[in-house]
């Protein structure tokens, strides 16, 4: 039954083409020769993201379908349903922009006759993240500072200089220059999806997500200061101790037990690194200065994500940011 199914649908999708020569894939045989196309391109977790998307949403929705028999209304549709199903907006776009990416390379490479610039993708939203209070910070510093385990030289890590989970437990001690007060960003940790039918998903030590992300980090007087007093000898990864890494899920594990420990509200690993920008800017760094610190690729994602405006900013500026007086004279 199946095998006659397949031999059909074949029959028709050449017989349908066969006066013009050129032979359409489907929807996901294009998917398929896309990936073999970009992976020389993508990093190992940038095709297993990518992969994840189009196996989960894309493939599903349009199985089958041919690729000239695509509509840009179909495609709007797709992105409506899949906001229906409660996904977020950023994630929804996410896929979009991926598809819209196969779709054009299946305008160059066969000719797709569609309406690219009708293809409309969700705007982004940037909700703002809870962060920790100056009060709150100062105490997780305080006792990361006196515990001296490898738990609290990574908050130490987060909360003087911003760095991601994964770059903390890529970190290795011969990355920090305490003569030069360098910090070398070269690596980062993560799990990704695997292709391998056995294998879930793997961990993996590589290169951070992206060209700007590779960075080097001034390290000021006091933070290294303490850095020397934390610092273990050898050629050791900072957060495990030894020459072999930890995944970062392990150390948010161990990073939340910490924080119950000092008595302070629990927020994500990520949100030590929005406190940091945002501590940064309200001390008067140049934004441009704090993005290329936390490795962004665009200012925009500095102002719009990492940089958060507290109520007590807003008062201090309160007179500047008034009406002039003569508007109410």
């Amino acid at each position: 039954m199946a095998e006659e199914k397949c031999r059909v649908f074949k029959e028709n999708h050449f017989n349908r083409h066969k006066r013009t020569g050129i032979v359409f894939p489907t929807v996901s045989m294009l998917i398929k020769e896309w990936f073999d196309q970009k992976r020389l391109v993508h990093k190992e977790s940038t095709q297993a993201n990518y992969r994840a998307k189009a196996s989960k949403h894309i493939i599903p929705a349009f199985d089958g379908v041919l690729i000239q028999d695509l509509s840009h209304r179909e495609i709007n549709d797709f992105a409506i349903k899949l906001a229906k199903k409660g996904l977020s907006v950023n994630y929804v776009r996410s896929i979009m922009v991926l598809f819209k990416s196969i779709l054009n390379y299946g305008v160059r490479a066969y000719g797709l006759n569609i309406s690219l610039d009708l293809i409309e993708l969700p705007s982004k939203q940037f909700k703002e993240k809870d962060i920790y209070s100056h009060d709150e910070a100062a105490a997780l510093f305080r006792t990361a500072v006196q515990l001296h385990t490898l738990t609290s030289v990574a908050v130490v890590f987060a909360l003087g200089f911003g760095l991601r989970i994964g770059e903390i437990c890529g970190l290795k001690w011969s990355d920090i220059d305490l003569d030069g007060k360098i910090i070398h960003v070269r690596r980062t940790v993560q799990r990704v999806g695997c292709r391998d039918e056995n294998c879930r998903s793997k961990v993996m030590c590589g290169d951070p997500k992206s060209k700007s992300s590779i960075r080097d980090i001034i390290i000021p007087d006091r933070l290294c200061s303490i850095l020397k007093i934390l610092k273990s000898d050898g050629n050791s990864y900072i957060v495990s101790g030894k020459e072999t890494f930890i995944e970062p899920r392990t150390l948010q594990y161990r990073y939340k037990a910490f924080v119950k420990s000092c008595g302070v509200r629990y927020l994500s690993f990520h949100s030590l690194r929005h406190y940091k920008a945002t501590a940064n800017f309200e001390n008067g760094v140049e934004d441009l200065i704090i993005s290329k610190a936390l490795g962004h690729s665009s200012l925009e994602v500095t102002n719009s994500i990492y940089i958060h405006s507290r109520i007590g900013q807003q008062r201090k500026y309160a007179d500047l940011m008034d009406i002039p007086e003569e508007f109410i004279a």
